[in-house]
């Protein structure tokens, strides 16, 4: 399950990396589609990387 969850993120983030790049070059605004998919990631990230530092913490002192 990780995997898919791994493997679609990435290709989101492509996506949107893809989309800024082109538009930065090109001097165009960025479409609302990517910047709500770039919010989307980032929260995503930032809450897992949350979550396994709390996870990482909770084992290292033995609460897990």
């Amino acid at each position: 399950m990780f995997e898919v969850l791994a493997f679609s993120c990435s290709l989101l983030l492509s996506f949107v990396l893809t989309g800024v790049e082109r538009n930065h070059r090109q001097r165009r605004p960025h479409a609302p589609v990517l910047v709500y998919a770039g919010y989307a990631l980032v929260g995503l990230l930032s809450t897992s990387a949350v979550l396994l530092t709390g996870y990482a913490a909770g084992s290292a002192l033995g609460y897990v």
